[in-house]
């Protein structure tokens, strides 16, 4: 995805292909959305303190999906293509806001990107392949944005204390409910489901997977 110049022109290129990856798995599309405007300061150069935010944008990783996120707990089920790259980002620690390193996931299309925080969403668990899910199906059937927001940040998603408040500023700005409406839209296609379990049909191995650092040659 291109460097957006402003707001709006960040929310019109995303929400369609959120409400898809919605569609398919669950979550409410105005707190996806919100979510990935404040990931990625709605994709617009400078927007904030995102170092290099030009390559999670060519990335299509739209919500700020990192590599090793529980990956041995649902690496079935992911529709991650396998590519990495390593760029810094700001997180804070202890209330303190840090810059860090750290390897991103690198997508084919933005669509496949939100297919994949779903996925996350649906299968990931601190306990391994099979566990109890971190967030689950209780998760992505939430249908107030307020309530969705909060649990997902008390379950651990995001390092922001302010990351709910944040969200939901957003949210109510551009009036995002009104993409919580699905009932004219076709799922996504990234996911399949069969017995009535959720499948991908791209899934590489983990063992087969690599990081690409190309941190050293775009710091300045």
């Amino acid at each position: 995805m291109k460097i957006c110049t402003t707001e709006q022109e960040y929310i019109n290129a995303i929400a369609p292909s959120v409400q898809k990856a919605c569609k398919a798995l669950g979550y409410l599309p105005s707190v996806l959305i919100g979510q990935s405007c404040l990931e990625n300061g709605y994709g617009i150069r400078d927007y904030w303190d995102n170092p290099q935010i030009e390559l999670l944008m060519e990335a299509n990783n739209m919500v700020g999906l990192k590599s090793e996120l529980l990956t041995s707990s649902w690496s079935e089920y992911s529709v991650w293509p396998g590519k990495s790259l390593t760029k810094q980002t700001p997180e804070e620690y202890n209330g303190k806001m840090v810059t860090i390193t750290d390897n991103f996931r690198i997508y084919d299309s933005i669509e496949q990107s939100f297919c994949d925080f779903l996925l996350f969403i649906k299968y990931a668990s601190n306990y391994g392949k099979g566990g109890t899910p971190k967030y689950g199906e209780e998760i992505l059937n939430m249908e107030d944005p307020q309530t969705l927001i909060t649990a997902v940040s008390q379950r651990g998603y995001a390092t922001g204390s302010t990351y709910p408040t944040s969200v939901m500023k957003i949210i109510n700005k551009h009036n995002l409910t009104k993409y919580d409406d699905l009932s004219s839209v076709t799922a996504s296609t990234y996911v399949n489901g069969k017995g009535g379990k959720t499948t991908v049909s791209n899934t590489i191995k983990l063992a087969a997977r690599s990081i690409h650092d190309i941190t050293a040659a775009n710091l300045s």
